[in-house]
């Protein structure tokens, strides 16, 4: 992609029976860039053209990050992706932003809701009732959900299997690529070798001492030096028939460069992984949250893990947003890279699974979930408020209040309005 851009329409909020005006007196702050951190495009060292990715990259666990640093940077960059993405996915451009009225609703249901659930530590607050684009590619705020949602879909019927005997192993699949290919290329490349790996009598073969699951996701870096890297996660269970699986497993890497060279992509053995991994957990969620979107969801202070890792989306995200807030479109490369990786990844089926596995996308309204509703807040209230980039802040100021000595539903409220009233 050209790295000359005109900045697009900053995308309207979506319409519908939407009501409630902005906070009266609400100033209108400009976005401050944050203080430009270049490294994650100036790296030389990249993830390599074929270079194997970490297997152990996807098993990080939410419970140990800052909750509250995670939200706020997600939702900033959310924000800030708007006018980035307004004319390649309306989705995720409208994220959040309000609710569509249903025919027939009564336009003073329409409303967004403020909501707090649970007691004391526990206590939770989210903005309930407005647009999700649930996109496990471009939402900083999105796909991590579905990353974790989809592990803890996978963690029981996991543990069941491995209960019983079978074993859990997890591969990664990689191509040869050049520095010029285009992201869409490399994907079309993998996409094809994907159907040729799992058809046939090679296939059938591999299955001939018992039928396994598995499940196929795909991950994806960048580096200055070899350009993009997309490859495929492999979560390989097998049955007692297979032994240990360590055969098996080898089996499916040398049909995977086989295919490959068929289609006239290189590999190499030495960039194909397989490990064997006893965790259910752990084997639950590598296929499923890839480095690129689960363990970005550290994004302010995220950064490779170690230098053949290469740059995550997310962090192209994070250069992009600062280039955008400082006004500098015209040959802004991380920008360009980041509407080449959303052009490239939509529509595109980021996870699949075999048939005896249950891969469920879920909905991400939290509509069914029990909370008080604090505040009702219309479609301009709450454009505004991610206007500005202070969602989190109003999220935090109710959680804080819910959490404090002497906590009453009059207190959150008085909490909400401070915030509104600035």
């Amino acid at each position: 992609m050209s790295g000359s851009l005109t900045p697009p329409s900053t995308p309207r909020p979506p319409q519908g029976g939407l009501v409630c005006s902005p906070p009266a007196g609400a100033a209108r702050r400009g976005a401050v860039s944050p203080k430009r951190d270049p490294a994650p495009l100036g790296k030389k060292a990249g993830s390599g053209s074929e270079g194997a990715a970490s297997t152990n990259g996807s098993t990080s666990s939410l419970e140990a990050r800052d909750r509250d640093g995670d939200r706020r940077e997600a939702y900033r960059l959310r924000s800030g992706h708007r006018r980035l993405v307004g004319d390649l996915h309306d989705s995720a451009a409208c994220c959040g932003l309000g609710r569509l009225g249903v025919p027939g609703e009564d336009p003073d249901d329409a409303l967004a809701r403020l909501v707090c659930s649970g007691t004391g530590a526990e206590s939770a607050a989210s903005l309930r009732g407005v647009t999700r684009c649930s996109s496990p590619w471009a939402c900083p705020t999105c796909a991590p959900r579905v990353a974790v949602a989809r592990g803890e879909a996978l963690r029981p019927q996991v543990a069941a299997l491995m209960a019983r005997g079978w074993s859990a192993w997890l591969l990664t699949l990689t191509v040869r690529h050049e520095r010029a290919q285009p992201l869409a290329a490399v994907f079309d490349g993998l996409k094809a070798g994907w159907g040729k790996l799992t058809a046939g009598k090679g296939w059938q073969d591999l299955k001939a001492p018992g039928a396994f699951e598995y499940v196929r996701g795909y991950d994806l870096t960048y580096s200055v030096r070899h350009g993009w890297h997309p490859h495929l996660h492999l979560s390989v269970y097998l049955p007692p028939g297979h032994g240990d699986g360590e055969a098996t497993a080898k089996a499916v890497l040398a049909r995977w460069q086989s295919v490959m060279g068929g289609l006239g992509w290189g590999t190499s053995p030495h960039a194909q992984d397989a490990r064997r991994c006893n965790d259910p957990v752990a084997a639950a969620r590598y296929a499923v949250t890839p480095a690129a979107v689960y363990e970005a969801v550290a994004l302010a202070t995220k950064r490779a893990r170690n230098s053949r890792a290469g740059t995550t989306p997310f962090e192209i995200l994070g250069a992009a947003v600062a280039d955008a807030d400082a006004g500098e479109w015209s040959g802004s490369r991380p920008v360009a890279l980041w509407r080449e990786y959303v052009a490239g990844t939509k529509g595109r089926r980021q996870v699949t699974s075999s048939r005896g596995l249950t891969l469920v996308d879920p909905v991400l309204g939290d509509e069914a979930t029990a909370g008080d509703v604090v505040a009702a807040l219309g479609r301009q209230t709450v454009a505004e408020l991610d206007r500005e980039r202070r969602v989190p802040e109003l999220l935090e100021a109710l959680e804080v209040a819910a959490r404090g000595e002497g906590a009453c539903p009059e207190r959150t409220r008085e909490s909400v309005r401070e915030v509104l009233s600035t």
